[in-house]
């Protein structure tokens, strides 16, 4: 699939334009060397940052995103043996044992989420674990995708200051099957910028919630990395410490794909 680990910096400093013309021209082959569909896991600890990262990605890139736990309460909804599966689950954090994960992505893959040229996947903290690891890179692999890791780095109190201070907006997210996730601008008069609406904090932003899934990434982190590089997926590392700007576009470098002719004015770097 590829060669094992490389390291992205954390920004990139753009200088002239023709050396923006250069690595945009150097991007553009990477690109249409690429016969096949891409797929992207977009790991890290809570409040690193991932779906900032992939709701950018998918807006500049034609991107789709899959979550596992939004796609199960979706899925839950027409299917009532997966429901009880959910509502019954006693692990902790909700998640749903791996025999029914497993199911899900093979359903997601081969159904709304199918890789396909031209449209960048991304998979949202997905796999969770060593079991999910081995059979997602096993089935993209039988399925011809390229499959890279891009994991966000975050220290500890960054990351509890990210979780205290964001907020998501309901209204914006009242289509979704799962919790509002997705962190949202306040405007001047502290509504949600896009759409006015009233801003709250995540559910899973409680300190226990957060100290709990934190605790759940490390446990299982080092024996993703291994079953991942062991299987030659490229594993890019991007220090999250800057701005978001830097993050997408060091993830873009990382990956080898060209920014869009028409990106979304707040990712670019000034």
């Amino acid at each position: 699939m590829g060669t094992p680990h490389h390291a992205a910096p954390a920004a990139r400093r753009h200088g002239f334009p023709q050396t923006r013309r250069k690595e945009r021209e150097v991007l553009l082959a990477q690109q249409s060397a690429r016969q096949g569909p891409v797929a992207v896991s977009v790991l890290g600890p809570p409040a690193a940052g991932k779906s900032s990262l992939t709701a950018t990605l998918a807006s500049r890139h034609r991107g789709l995103i899959f979550r596992l736990r939004e796609y199960a309460r979706h899925r839950a909804a027409h299917d009532e043996g997966l429901a009880q599966t959910m509502r019954t689950s006693t692990d902790p954090l909700g998640w749903v044992p791996d025999p029914v994960a497993l199911s899900l992505i093979d359903h997601a893959l081969h159904g709304p989420f199918r890789p396909s040229p031209g449209i960048l996947l991304l998979l949202e903290g997905f796999p969770g674990n060593p079991v999910q690891a081995v059979h997602t890179a096993g089935v993209l692999d039988r399925m011809g995708v390229e499959l890279h890791v891009v994991e966000l780095l975050v220290d500890q109190e960054s990351a509890r200051r990210r979780a205290q201070t964001r907020r998501v907006c309901p209204a914006c997210e009242s289509g979704s099957a799962d919790e509002p996730h997705r962190p949202a601008t306040a405007g001047p008069d502290g509504g949600c910028a896009r759409c006015g609406g009233p801003l709250r904090a995540r559910r899973d932003d409680t300190a226990d919630l957060l100290a709990a899934r934190t605790g759940r990434f490390r446990q299982h982190h080092p024996r993703i990395r291994r079953e991942f590089q062991t299987r030659g997926v490229p594993w890019h590392t991007i220090d999250t410490r800057c701005s978001p700007a830097a993050v997408v576009a060091a993830a873009e470098a990382a990956l080898g794909i060209c920014p869009s002719l028409h990106p979304d004015p707040g990712a670019l770097i000034p």
